[in-house]
């Protein structure tokens, strides 16, 4: 994953690629690690907020991968691939946890960022009342977010309840095009029947049009025909006529 991160607190302007599994990020104190996690964080939960603009700056910006977000004292702005999201108000956004697979426990009240760790931050649950942590131990039983923590390391395969609902989504869409096919096939009951007709008609096509070019030409023949009965009639009279004029000829 690319992370780019302009004008946050202490960044000027920074860029480092995350390789799959675990990333160390280490420094001198005052360099900008917290500030880079707290960015991430920031930028997943759509915490931004005017003061982690950087010092004699205007805006700042994070980018995870192709997935942008700035924030100017108007407010905050992700550019989702291409796709522009303005007044976000202050709640995490769907499309980035769908992106990301990363989001917040929230059991009875108690919001927990479990995916970040950054400098400064209290233990987990050293911060809560004895009620907070009675509340989320007995909640977190039904949680879906530490049920899939709990399947991860019994190294089981699991799906969020987007992806679940994503997949649900799908299959009732597969499902009605499935109907709609079945619909429409119902509207061509007989098409076999009419396929033959339409192979019949054409097999019927041919020998008419077969029968007719046999008529055309025997019409040809027949003119010829009477072409040549007419000039052999002629010839007959002239036949005659010479006769007649060879008989008067002797008797001359």
């Amino acid at each position: 994953m690319k992370i780019k991160i302009k004008n946050y607190q202490r960044i000027e302007d920074l860029e480092i690629n995350l390789s799959p599994g675990i990333n160390l990020i280490t420094g001198n104190s005052n360099n900008g690690k917290s500030s880079t996690i707290r960015a991430i964080r920031d930028f997943v939960f759509n915490k931004f907020s005017n003061d982690k603009i950087r010092h004699g700056e205007t805006k700042l910006e994070v980018t995870l991968d192709d997935v942008k977000s700035f924030r100017t004292k108007l407010g905050t702005v992700f550019d989702i691939k291409g796709e522009l999201m303005e007044k976000v108000g202050r709640n995490p956004l769907q499309e980035v946890y769908d992106i990301f697979k990363i989001s917040e426990l929230d059991v009875n009240g108690v919001s927990i960022k479990p995916n970040f760790w950054f400098q400064m931050d209290k233990p987990f649950l050293f911060d809560k009342t004895a009620g907070q942590k009675h509340d989320l131990i007995i909640g977190s039983k039904n949680d879906k977010y530490l049920k899939a923590l709990k399947s991860i390391k019994n190294n089981q395969n699991y799906l969020s309840k987007t992806e679940t609902k994503s997949i649900k989504d799908s299959i009732n869409l597969i499902k009605k095009q499935n109907l709609d096919t079945e619909i429409e096939l119902g509207k061509l009951k007989g098409i076999e029947d009419l396929y033959k007709e339409i192979e019949e008609f054409e097999k019927e096509k041919i020998k008419y049009e077969k029968t007719m070019s046999i008529i055309g030409e025997l019409k040809r023949l027949n003119q010829s025909s009477s072409a040549l009965k007419l000039t052999l009639e002629n010839i007959n009279s002239l036949l005659t006529e010479y006769d007649i004029y060879s008989e008067e000829f002797k008797d001359i």
